[in-house]
């Protein structure tokens, strides 16, 4: 009997050593599987880079895509700048710390470079002969994670990679905590973070946030805070480029008005924009998703179009 027990008791330590073990290997199969994906985008790149002839590389903040940073696209582009940086071949990869330092004082962002003057820009001040650029992208119980290189002295693309990653613990939370990338200059002290329900966006060097939406005498009413970071003047135009609004109920609205506004630079700039309902004939709701498409240009060329969403924002209603 006391054998029994004793044979009991050394077959249950054996099971769970092995179950530990399994457990630390699995967990180990996922961080290789996501080194190993990191490690091919940086040897695919590598190869292609050298073949350019671009001597000196940089690595922005890794974005959704609407341009928003996470700590998960922070951190993606902190370890392909070091695989990089060690796989580097006849080039040199700028720290990533002195980076941001440089656009801080030029009033640029880790992220969203990518109308074709900013990335001249960035290679003029920087000396950066070409920038990496990521967008991460959640895909089920993946991530799928997709890099561009971009040559800074005609802002075209010299190469591209992407993978997938495991959808760990540990990734979903770096995935969910968002970072906030503003620059704002000191001559737009009325500029402060979203409060109040209010939802901010930002891509490139405007930070759109919705202030305000209200329904009334069958229209609703979006008013807009734009917020241009750069040093120049920006024309801004939302008609005809899908601009709509959808209630909980269904009801999809389309954009009335926004062409030719003028966002004026290094301050907040306040857009209405219209929406009309036949109040008669809907019953209206009062939970919208508001899906903003717009156009940026600067002495009459496009810079960039940008798309992006917000959701659940409750309108003033009609008493």
């Amino acid at each position: 009997m006391i054998l029994m027990d004793v044979l009991n008791h050394n077959y249950r330590r054996i099971l769970i050593c092995c179950l530990t073990m399994l457990v630390i290997l699995f967990g180990s199969q996922k961080l290789f599987a996501y080194e190993k994906e990191i490690k091919g985008i940086s040897s695919t790149i590598t190869e292609s880079i050298a073949k350019s002839g671009k001597k000196t590389i940089a690595v922005v903040d890794f974005t959704d895509l609407q341009g928003n940073v996470t700590e998960l696209g922070r951190f993606l582009a902190e370890e392909l700048s070091v695989d990089l940086t060690m796989s580097a071949k006849n080039f040199e990869v700028i720290d990533r710390n002195h980076l941001k330092s440089i656009l801080t004082e030029h009033k640029l962002s880790m992220s969203g470079l990518v109308d074709p003057n900013t990335v001249k820009k960035l290679g003029q001040i920087a000396g950066v002969d070409a920038i990496i650029t990521g967008s991460v992208t959640p895909f089920g119980d993946s991530i799928r994670i997709s890099c561009k290189v971009i040559a800074t002295d005609t802002a075209r693309m010299i190469t591209a990679a992407k993978g997938d990653i495991a959808k760990t613990k540990a990734i979903e939370e770096l995935l969910s905590r968002g970072i906030d990338t503003g620059q704002v200059s000191s001559s737009s002290p009325s500029y402060a973070p979203s409060t109040g329900g209010m939802q901010s966006k930002r891509v490139g060097d405007i930070t759109v946030t919705v202030k305000r939406i209200t329904v009334a005498k069958g229209r609703v009413t979006v008013l807009l805070d734009f917020l241009n970071h750069s040093d120049k003047n920006l024309r801004l135009h939302t008609r005809n480029y899908g601009t709509s609004l959808t209630d909980e109920k269904g009801n999809t609205l389309s954009d009335h008005g926004g062409g030719g506004v003028t966002l004026n630079r290094n301050s907040s700039n306040d857009v209405m924009l219209y929406f009309r309902y036949r109040i008669d004939d809907i019953n209206v709701g009062s939970i919208f998703t508001f899906s903003l498409k717009f156009e940026l240009q600067a002495n009459y060329q496009i810079l960039s179009t940008h798309d992006i969403t917000f959701t659940d924002i409750k309108a003033q209603m009609p008493k």
